[in-house]
């Protein structure tokens, strides 16, 4: 598993969010994957990106009020079933975007099913899509520059979370 080498010092405060809160943590993730996405509809023309930006909207609406997960079905049969293959796309956008769809499929699955395991792959997909988009870089980062990127990374996803919950609570208040 990626995530737990990847992780650094964020490991155990990603473990110990809450359901809701590592919903929303795997939301940014999502959201952080659609440029992605963006790239692929830009040389496939696919359209996919709306569907993608969809996902995003009832995850990220389905961890802000607590409703029940079950309108997800339909949005994760039809995420697994628009994943790209890459024997049709075969170009790096086409890897790029297959890998946020299964990250978006993981993460759906994990709100369905609440199954830890899910979340956790949720965001190895996404780690993995950094790895290669490294990898496909034209001055790609040695493995120690690489994991510094990342661990930077989930400092900032982390901070953006904080910052999430305190406009949540501070909306709370004002009811």
């Amino acid at each position: 598993m990626y995530s737990n080498h990847y992780f650094g010092k964020y490991a155990e405060d990603i473990e110990k969010l809450d359901f809701h809160r590592k919903l929303m943590l795997g939301v940014l993730v999502l959201r952080d994957l659609s440029n992605c996405v963006a790239h692929f509809d830009g040389i496939y023309n696919e359209k996919l990106l709306p569907f993608y930006e969809n996902m995003i909207n009832a995850l990220k609406l389905t961890s802000a009020s607590g409703l029940p997960a079950s309108s997800l079905c339909h949005l994760r049969d039809a995420c697994i079933r628009r994943v790209p293959d890459t024997d049709t796309f075969p170009a790096k956008e086409g890897t790029f975007a297959q890998y946020a769809m299964i990250s978006a499929c993981y993460l759906l699955a994990f709100a369905l099913e609440y199954n830890v395991g899910d979340f956790y792959r949720s965001l190895d997909f996404y780690i993995e899509n950094l790895c290669a988009q490294n990898q496909c870089a034209e001055e790609p980062l040695n493995d120690a520059m690489l994991n510094e990127y990342i661990t930077a990374i989930w400092a900032s996803l982390i901070a953006s979370l904080e910052q999430e919950a305190h406009i949540t609570s501070a909306a709370d208040r004002m009811k």
